[in-house]
């Protein structure tokens, strides 16, 4: 007796479909295809925009009234106010004061004598593969000797004024202060450095 082994058909991952060739007969659009997109010279279609935009501002040109001009005098006598603009003196004064006033105080504002400070980069130092950025690589800009004497000098400062036993939240406020402004005092550069990030970190 022969013996007959039944093999599991392997699973279908997708549904099948089948191809079939139809006559083009028998197709909703005749055997001319369709374009899909249209064909434009757009050379020729930019040329016309530019010589009917150049017509158009020349007869702007020509009707337009000549600009408001203010001399030593005042305005020109023969110049047309247009209707609906007013002047300065038929505006409302105590608007024109407050406008005035609230222009100074957002000047006053602005400070224009100190330049941008370097910003913290994101992240903690020491932690480049968690997010955070190396500090040397970050002052790429210092000679490693400039940058050695900085983290010296910190480190000094650090053991004569902080508590080396606590941690720095532990430490008090004043004493931090007072480590980094000698810091900034000895290396002028760290003024650069938006919240002295460089002897912090």
């Amino acid at each position: 007796m022969q013996r007959f082994t039944i093999a599991r058909h392997p699973p279908l991952i997708s549904h099948r479909i089948e191809f079939q060739k139809i006559p083009t007969s028998k197709l909703a659009f005749p055997s001319a295809r369709p374009q899909i997109t249209h064909r434009v010279d757009f050379s020729e279609e930019k040329r016309n925009v530019t010589n009917s935009r150049d017509s158009d501002l020349a007869e702007r040109d020509a009707s337009a009234p000549l600009p408001f001009c203010t001399c030593a005098d005042g305005p020109a006598k023969d110049h047309i106010q247009p209707a609906g603009v007013a002047t300065l003196s038929e505006e409302d004064p105590d608007r024109n004061a407050n406008s005035q006033e609230e222009i100074d105080e957002l000047l006053d504002d602005l400070d224009y004598s100190s330049p941008a400070k370097i910003p913290k980069p994101a992240g903690e130092a020491g932690k480049p593969n968690c997010g955070g950025y190396n500090l040397e690589e970050e002052l790429s800009g210092w000679t490693e000797k400039f940058f050695a004497d900085v983290s010296k000098f910190v480190k000094i400062k650090a053991n004569n004024l902080l508590d080396t036993g606590v941690s720095y939240s532990g430490q008090t406020l004043e004493a931090i202060s007072m480590v980094w402004h000698q810091v900034r005092r000895r290396f002028s550069i760290l003024d650069k450095y938006e919240g002295d990030w460089p002897t912090r970190d």
